[in-house]
């Protein structure tokens, strides 16, 4: 399956606290569309936003170039994570998916 990231999304990670903000619709200056974020999840979201288009396997194997070579954590594992994150994504409408295009 092939995703496309919503215009608009900016990360930011202040003294070592991760957000999200979606500015598309401005409302950021309310707190509204300011999503805190954990170090997984901002690692994730590091990997999408910027790109045009990306698969789960894409971010996957980006995730894998970054961990320790001595950790333990297996491809089957982040690939369930990524998957589960992808969809919590969708939900709030920051990613969709999509036609392949050149």
């Amino acid at each position: 399956m092939i995703y496309e990231v919503k215009e608009g999304l900016v990360l930011r990670n202040i003294a070592g606290i991760y957000f999200v903000i979606d500015i598309h619709d401005k409302y950021f200056y309310r707190n509204r569309n300011i999503d805190r974020l954990n170090e997984i999840a901002y690692a994730i979201l590091s990997s999408i936003v910027g790109r045009k288009q990306f698969t789960v396997e894409d971010i996957t194997i980006e995730l894998e170039t970054k961990l320790d070579p001595n950790t333990k954590v297996k491809h089957e594992e982040i690939l369930s994570d990524v998957n589960n994150f992808v969809k919590e994504l969708i939900n709030k409408e920051w990613i969709h998916k999509c036609e392949m295009k050149n």
